[in-house]
């Protein structure tokens, strides 16, 4: 990896958003505080990073009155999922704690809790006009996974609220940036700066053809593979993200760095039956080509371990039913949450371990799928024992 991933130069653009150079703007600044370790100063900065755009391309026709967006379908999925109206989640903008994490950053750690579905992972990103037209589809009729348009929305609902995200994190490393200009000096801060700058780069690219496609109801760019599971689980998420390793535990090669965030999933909770939904663009699809003919010809059960690792490792976009979630031992809720904090360094690592199970399970060393001790996401009630 290039040492230019991990420092700003004097010539580059000056990462606070100024419109100056690194060595006329940032480069010689003192920060407003000593450290930015305090949680009040982060939670701040975080506060004010939120931003409340309408992230579809018509801008003309969009209303003045930003809505609070579901990225999960209310109707389908949150209240199919409630208890007496609530869930499990995480905190969107607050109730951050500070951990130090093994390379020695401090930093901020979402709390998972109980929250009325009104309020379960909500975002600011669509207009109300937009809102409705640009989710119609799955919104206003149950699912049909022969609908290519329901496909096609679902994909592009996993992705855009991701994009948002990425979003608003590059909004936090600019605050920040103006107040800590002392962090442009640590490698691993730069790194997740330009980490996050790629990301969007990428995202950009993928909404234009998303967009493209929605407007001209042409969804042959998209490519879907979905797993029916016979069984009702009691959880459901969606998420962006690349893989490191496909099912048989086998590298994924692509000429892509790790973190972008182009394969798009959506799990479903429902009635006797529940799916988990994969998508990718027809581009990206030689990266895929393996793990998608995986996700139908394995065992389900592997299938399931794959994404009950993956989910937590790798999105904050999982929302649990409450009796579900309150019987599970503490062990394993202290799992499950163990793996949604991990970032960098830290969560490859752990990685590595769920990729040598899945390679044992190929050659048959391992006799149990998932550890018995562990969480498991996808327990649910058994419609059917003939997979």
């Amino acid at each position: 990896m290039s040492l230019n991933r991990f420092r700003i130069s004097d010539k580059d653009n000056c990462p606070c958003g100024s419109g100056k150079v690194y060595s006329e703007c940032c480069k010689n600044k003192k920060d407003k505080k000593e450290n930015i370790e305090d949680i009040s100063e982060i939670n701040n900065i975080m506060k004010k990073s939120f931003i409340d755009c309408c992230m579809f391309p018509d801008k003309e026709n969009c209303s003045k009155s930003i809505v609070k967006t579901h990225p999960l379908q209310s109707n389908e999925i949150l209240n199919s999922l409630a208890d007496d109206d609530m869930v499990y989640t995480f905190a969107a903008n607050k109730s951050l704690t500070m951990e130090v994490d093994s390379e020695g950053n401090t930093v901020p750690v979402q709390v998972f809790e109980k929250v009325n579905i009104k309020n379960a992972n909500i975002q600011s990103c669509f207009c109300e006009n937009h809102d409705q037209l640009a989710f119609h589809s799955i919104e206003e009729k149950a699912f049909d996974f022969e609908d290519e348009e329901q496909k096609f929305t679902s994909a592009y609902k996993a992705f855009i609220f991701e994009y948002y995200d990425e979003l608003i994190v590059e909004n936090m490393y600019s605050k920040t940036i103006k107040d800590y200009p002392s962090l442009l000096k640590n490698p691993n801060f730069v790194k997740a700066f330009k980490d996050n700058k790629e990301k969007i780069e990428n995202m950009v690219k993928t909404k234009e053809i998303f967009d493209i496609g929605r407007k001209n109801k042409d969804y042959s760019e998209l490519i879907t593979s979905i797993i029916t599971l016979d069984k009702e689980i009691q959880f459901s998420n969606f998420a962006a993200f690349q893989p490191w390793f496909d099912i048989n535990g086998k590298t994924i090669k692509s000429k892509e760095k790790c973190g972008l965030k182009n394969l798009f999933i959506t799990i479903i909770p429902g009635v006797e039956k529940s799916y988990i939904m994969l998508s990718c663009l027809k581009e990206k699809i030689k990266n895929y080509k393996k793990l998608f003919n995986q996700v139908n010809t394995k065992d389900k059960e592997i299938a399931e371990a794959y994404f009950n690792f993956y989910m937590p490792l790798f999105s904050r976009n999982i929302v649990i039913c409450p009796s579900y979630w309150e019987k599970l031992e503490d062990n394993k809720k202290k799992g499950f949450l163990y793996l949604t904090n991990l970032t960098g360094r830290d969560a490859y690592e752990i990685s590595l371990g769920m990729q040598n199970h899945l390679k044992n399970l190929r050659v048959r060393k391992r006799q149990h799928v998932t550890n018995p001790k562990s969480y498991n996401l996808f327990e649910g009630k058994e419609v059917n024992e003939q997979q």
